[in-house]
Order: C-alpha cells, then sequence, then structure tokens
C-alpha cells in the first residue's frame, strides 16, 4: 500500500544466468569494524578465528567503503550493488516510516531469477520495528524480499537464531548481521569495542564450524564476511567522514569457488560485493554499479567433456596456472579405495576406449594412484611458465562396469598465456 514513484525504472534483459561456484552463500556483515582492528592488524590479535579462516580464502587489501560511511548508506549498498541512496517511505503494513532500495537487491534477484522460496533466503538482524523494504521495481519488488527473522540485537542471539535457520530450512542465500561492534564502539570504550570485536571473531569461526558440521552445508558454502564502515582514525566512537579509519574495511571470502591461502592486491569496494554473490550463486544484478571480484574466484582448467562410461568426475580449480600458481586437482566417484591411471597428454586425438574415449591421447605420462575411502583423490597441481596446454583424464578401476573401468571426463590444462 505504498504510494512510491517507481517512474525510472528500467527493464533490462537477462541473458544466460552464469554457471554458480557453489551451493550456498553466508553472509556475514559486522558492523563498524576498523581495520586496524580487524585483519589489518599486524599481528591479527583481535581476529584469530578470522586470521586463520584467511588462510583458507583470500582477503582483500585494499578493501573500501567509498560513499557515505554510515550504515544507512552502505548496508543498501551491500545488498544492491550501487550507492544510490535509499529513499524513506510509509509502509502502512506495519503503520511506520521506512525504507525502500533504489534498484532490486541480492535478495530479490536470488529469489526472482532462480526461482526460490523466502525460506531459501534468510536475512537474520537485530529488533525489526519496520523492515526495510526491497525495491519497488516491477519486475521484483515485495514479493521476492528475504525473509526477516528478528532478534533482540545481541550477537549471541543472531547467531543461535542464524543456527536455527541452518537447522530448520537450510537457506541457499544467508545473511547474518553482527550490530555489537559498533554500539560498543559509540560507547566510548575502547575495551568493550575489543571485547565486542573479540565476540563477532568467535561467532565468525564457531559459526564456519557449524557449517561444516551440516551435510548441507559441508564443502558446498562460501562465507563472506566485510563491514559497512570502519572508524575515525583519531576517535573510534565515530565514524562517518573521508577518514582512512572510516573508509578501508576488511573483505574475506573462503569456500567453495574461492582461491585459497590469497591477498588479493586490487582495489575493491562494498558495491562488489553483491555481483560477486551473484556471480558465486549463478544469478546476476544486472542494475548493480558495482562489479564481479573475478581476481578472487578459483578459475577452473576447461572440461572437455568425454567422461564415461561410470560417474567419475575431474576437476582442476585454484590460481591460474602461471608461475607460483596452484590449483586443486579434485577427482571423485570412483569405488573406494580403487586402483586408477591419471593420464596425460599434450596430443589431441580422442580415441574409442574402454566403452569411452580417452581424450588425453597419445598418452606422455601414465601415473598410477589409489582412490581413498571415499573413492576419491586431491593434488595439487603447480603453475609453470607457458603457453603450454595438457589433456588430463582418469581411468579408474570399476568392477560395476562392463569393461571393468570407468573413464572420468578429460580437464585441459592450461599453463602460462594460454586461455588467459
Amino acid at each position: 500500500g505504498a504510494e512510491v514513484d517507481v517512474v525510472g525504472y528500467d527493464l533490462r534483459p537477462l541473458g544466460p544466468p552464469p554457471a554458480p561456484r557453489t551451493e550456498k552463500v553466508v553472509f556475514v556483515l559486522i558492523d563498524g569494524l576498523r581495520y586496524s582492528e580487524g585483519l589489518g592488524h599486524p599481528a591479527r590479535a583481535y581476529v584469530p578465528r578470522m586470521a586463520a579462516l584467511a588462510e583458507q580464502g583470500t582477503i582483500v587489501e585494499p578493501f573500501r567503503c567509498d560513499g557515505p560511511s554510515v550504515t544507512l548508506a552502505s548496508l543498501p549498498a551491500l545488498a544492491t550493488g550501487t550507492w544510490k541512496p535509499s529513499a524513506r517511505f510509509f509502509d502502512e503494513s506495519c503503520q511506520s516510516n521506512s525504507r525502500y532500495m533504489p534498484i532490486p537487491t541480492i535478495h530479490e534477484a536470488f529469489r526472482r531469477q532462480l526461482g526460490r522460496p523466502a525460506s531459501d533466503c534468510q536475512y537474520v538482524i537485530g529488533v525489526i520495528g519496520c523492515a526495510w523494504s526491497g525495491s519497488f521495481h516491477p519486475s521484483y519488488g515485495a514479493d521476492h524480499d528475504p525473509m526477516w527473522v528478528a532478534t533482540t540485537g545481541l550477537d549471541e542471539d543472531v547467531f543461535a537464531a542464524s543456527k536455527q535457520a541452518i537447522v530448520a530450512d537450510e537457506p541457499s542465500l544467508l545473511t547474518m548481521y553482527l550490530y555489537e561492534v559498533d554500539g560498543a564502539g559509540h560507547s566510548g570504550n575502547f575495551q568493550s569495542y575489543l571485547d565486542a570485536i573479540g565476540k563477532a571473531d568467535q561467532i565468525v569461526g564457531d559459526l564456519w564450524d557449524f557449517l561444516q558440521s551440516r551435510p548441507a552445508y559441508a564443502g558446498k558454502t562460501t562465507m563472506i564476511v566485510t563491514n559497512d564502515h570502519g572508524r575515525h582514525d583519531d576517535d573510534f566512537r565515530g565514524h562517518g567522514d573521508a577518514c582512512e579509519g572510516c573508509r578501508n574495511i576488511q573483505l574475506l571470502a573462503v569456500g567453495p569457488g574461492i582461491r585459497r591461502g590469497h591477498v588479493s592486491t586490487i582495489q575493491r569496494s562494498i558495491p562488489d560485493v553483491a555481483p560477486t554473490i551473484a556471480r558465486l550463486l549463478g544469478f546476476e544484478t544486472e542494475y548493480a554499479d558495482g562489479d564481479v571480484m573475478t581476481e578472487i574466484l578459483e578459475t577452473c582448467q576447461a572440461d572437455l567433456g568425454f567422461g564415461g562410461p561410470g560417474a567419475v568426475s575431474l576437476a582442476v580449480c585454484g590460481d591460474p596456472l602461471v608461475p607460483g600458481g596452484v590449483a586443486e586437482m579434485r577427482l571423485a566417484g570412483g569405488p573406494a579405495g580403487a586402483a586408477a591411471l591419471l593420464v596425460a597428454s599434450t596430443g589431441n586425438s580422442p580415441t574409442p576406449a574402454l566403452g569411452g574415449t580417452l581424450a588425453a591421447w597419445p598418452p606422455g605420462l601414465v601415473l598410477p594412484v589409489v582412490l581413498d575411502p571415499a573413492g576419491a583423490l586431491e593434488g595439487n597441481v603447480v603453475g609453470a611458465l607457458g603457453p603450454l596446454s595438457i589433456r588430463l583424464q582418469a581411468v579408474v578401476e570399476d568392477a560395476s562396469q562392463p569393461a571393468g573401468a570407468a573413464i572420468s571426463n578429460a580437464v585441459r590444462l592450461d599453463f602460462g598465456a594460454i586461455g588467459e
């Protein structure tokens, strides 16, 4: 029942959706953490759990709040990918003034483009008097808002409600907003501020451990942790201007689709978060001004097909295969403890064999290996000078197949300049 002017919304056609890089994303917002007390601290003394996660994923340095360094502006920018301001309106559903977004949020885009219910897209926050609305775009809008989950506002209660949502609904896109760091900063008690940081850090670490304990999330979930703004350089009690302390914030990403043990030095900012989450989950933020942070995403070497018989899959993902780069090879879907051959070739002569096709032919290298009890194998592929292209494929002993062997898909490893 809101009286809102929607003139100016353009209707942009969507192209084919990008391939998802992960099954689920958990997005953690820590309000008001100054970088000097976060991952920017020389010893990362106040955030040991996030520091440990950084070793498994990627951090971006520098990451900037490049708009107004206040929550009223930056939370909408994180949700939409633009610094275009939100606007006030009277929300008849809660009989109160509220705000609506200038363009569709990631929650709207996720639900509409992927056809997901509200239970699959939840936002856990503090006390909600009248929740901010998404956009009033005719193709998106309130029908695609997230499921809002209200709590007392204490960070431990937000965490508890998030765990409850994970157990009950297993949402694919979960946003968790932690407020207490900012509140403690405004109190003027520096020790209280540090204590709140320690609590938020513990929650982030415990949340990651909890996700890995849940079959629906373990190995299938990417977590992104960032801030809406920092704090003044000379007075931690406030924020809101263009000082370095307010502008310089952190971004941590870990999980499937994210490079491991990487520090990205390409400067990024708040509007780049929404498009990156969209790319990870396989949808678009076509109205956002930000860009996908492709440099923090894993590079997967080209899948050439040719898989079968059997269900063995091969993937090589990680850094580009240039000097200093390391990618992880993952072979899965074979019988437990089975013997296998990794076949590598610089040739391009696919040859029928064992009821399938060997694309890595003629072989230049054949390496005998043994799969683990889960029928999988992992190893590293180290980058090198190029250009050089090598085809890699696996042949796995499998008594259930007519010829006694399963054949994986073939992957083309591009070293150096090829494929860049």
